[in-house]
């Protein structure tokens, strides 16, 4: 029990952590303005996203980790100027940035990578204690080796959720280059939700 307060607690620090950081990123756009789509990224990357996944490879199993999840998904709207409405699933390839339950889950299996390849880790060649209770699974036995680089096994985990035809890519959508209002109105046209009045009654 205490393990589990533990987790939940934490994790509402880091999810407070980032709705503080996306106040920040907010600085830089407006309704007409706005920094650069690429700077918007990059700040959400070092600001945001790093925050919220601070640690993740112990907390990632925990029941309370979407909780981090409706923060980074406020910063995705950031970057991209997208409305409450849009949904969650077109938001991250706009951006060219994994959603982040894929990014967790790719992380964890780099972790596991790095225990079983590399001799300087600490549990390099560690054998866990045996079972207790058959409801206790260790969270080694849920992860993978990555054969590749970890940013494969990302875009790899998140071809798998996707149903849409053509495959993600961790690079922004085209109009990158273009001031933040005309990318925010582009983004605006792919994801079919503007600031129409039904959208503005939502």
């Amino acid at each position: 029990m205490a393990a589990i307060v533990w987790n939940s607690s934490k994790i509402l620090e880091n999810k407070g952590k980032v709705k503080a950081r996306n106040n920040i990123l907010r600085k830089l756009t407006g309704t007409a303005w706005g920094a650069q789509p690429e700077t918007l990224k990059s700040s959400a990357l070092a600001l945001c996203v790093s925050t919220a996944e601070y640690a993740a490879q112990v907390w990632a199993a925990s029941a309370h980790a979407k909780r981090v999840d409706v923060a980074i998904n406020e910063t995705a709207r950031i970057v991209t100027g997208c409305l409450k409405p849009t949904p969650v699933i077109s938001l991250y390839p706009l951006i060219g940035v994994a959603p982040p339950s894929v990014r967790r889950a790719a992380a964890k299996d780099a972790e596991r990578t790095k225990q079983e390849t590399d001799a300087r880790h600490p549990l390099h060649q560690h054998e866990p204690a045996g079972r207790r209770l058959r409801s206790r699974k260790s969270f080694m036995a849920r992860l993978h080796i990555v054969e590749g680089s970890i940013e494969n096994n990302r875009v790899t985990r998140w071809t798998q959720q996707l149903t849409t035809r053509e495959p993600p890519r961790e690079e922004m959508a085209p109009g990158k280059h273009l001031p933040f209002a005309v990318w925010k109105c582009l983004n605006r046209l792919r994801t079919g939700v503007a600031r129409c009045k039904t959208n503005l009654l939502k």
